[in-house]
């Protein structure tokens, strides 16, 4: 008798669970497939998009180098010119008065 009870519950209970389940199973599933075409309109897509970066990232692979050397150089030679640069100013006023002395 009272494994017929256990038995009649278990048939109760096991039913009604999957008339829940079901349409909960039944929205993931959509949810999957949106998913699922999504990607299946992105892959090919991608497959085009994907050299494109693969070259660009190539190339910025190799400019960055370049660009961190001529960046250190100019930070070396900056300071460098702001001392010099008043002396040649100089040196070109007086060629030019010189060459010109009425000239202002």
């Amino acid at each position: 008798r009272l494994f017929s009870l256990v038995v009649h519950l278990f048939s109760v209970v096991v039913p009604h669970f999957f008339l829940v389940a079901h349409p909960f199973s039944l929205v993931v599933h959509s949810f999957s497939v949106l998913v699922h075409q999504f990607f299946l309109v992105i892959h090919p897509f991608s497959l085009v998009v994907h050299p494109f970066f693969l070259v660009a990232h190539l190339f910025s692979v190799v400019v960055h180098p370049f660009s961190v050397v001529v960046l250190h150089f100019f930070l070396v030679v900056h300071p460098f010119s702001l001392v010099v640069h008043p002396f040649f100013q100089v040196a070109h006023s007086s060629i030019h008065f010189s060459q010109n002395p009425s000239s202002p």
